[in-house]
């Protein structure tokens, strides 16, 4: 699956893995659809670029 991602005001297409977890009524008689995504991205393509430092030194 590609979507878009927007990440202070810069957006690039990201593809994600889809995974159905099937449908099922909720105690009120609605029925639900449950999804699974996974995916990665690289920060750095959305100019996060910073490593501050940690109160443990790392």
């Amino acid at each position: 699956m590609y979507g878009e991602l927007t990440i202070k005001g810069i957006t690039k297409q990201i593809k994600l893995t889809f995974e159905s977890g099937g449908i099922m009524k909720d105690p009120w008689g609605n029925e639900k659809a449950g999804f699974a995504l996974s995916g990665t991205i690289n920060i750095k393509d959305w100019g996060l670029l910073w490593n501050a430092a940690l109160e443990t030194g790392a």
